[in-house]
């Protein structure tokens, strides 16, 4: 079905969505389309810049639980990261699952924060390094971060 102004028919034309246009960094007007950074991936995405305008990159990497067996007792799991020229580097965020839930870190145990799961990055050895001092995050099997960088090669 085609409406149409007038008395007179014309030749059906299918409907086409109207393109939405941005301003780019050139200060030109480009077609708007669905941009990396929305690609989860364990493979390296550029997604960006970063403000001092050097690329951004995006990698999702599987690290390891640290094995806590008791409340009170800190365990340390490392996991390297295999990425080449750190310059700045951050946890967008990370997440421990097990089979009936998941927890975005830093994740905490009971009512309180006494028993802690967290991570950071050592830029220096190139690893996520995973803490915890509750054994209750041991029913958890998988866990992983989302890391957002940019290069000392850019």
């Amino acid at each position: 079905m085609q409406i149409e102004q007038g008395s007179t028919a014309t030749e059906y034309e299918e409907y086409i969505e109207s393109k939405t246009y941005i301003l780019n960094n050139n200060n030109a007007y480009e077609e708007f389309m669905k941009k990396q950074e929305e690609i989860y991936s364990i493979e390296e995405q550029v997604i960006g810049k970063w403000i001092d305008g050097k690329t951004l990159y995006r990698k999702v990497i599987q690290f390891s639980i640290p094995n806590c067996t008791s409340n009170g007792k800190n365990a340390e799991s490392t996991t390297e990261l295999k990425i080449a020229n750190i310059d700045f580097i951050k946890i967008k965020e990370a997440v421990i699952i097990s089979s009936t839930d998941y927890r975005t870190l830093p994740a905490h145990s009971g009512d309180n924060w006494q028993y802690v799961f967290f991570a950071y990055i050592n830029k220096t050895l190139g690893q996520m390094i995973a803490r915890s001092n509750a054994s209750a995050f041991s029913s958890y099997t998988n866990a992983y971060a989302i890391l957002e960088y940019t290069k000392t090669t850019d």
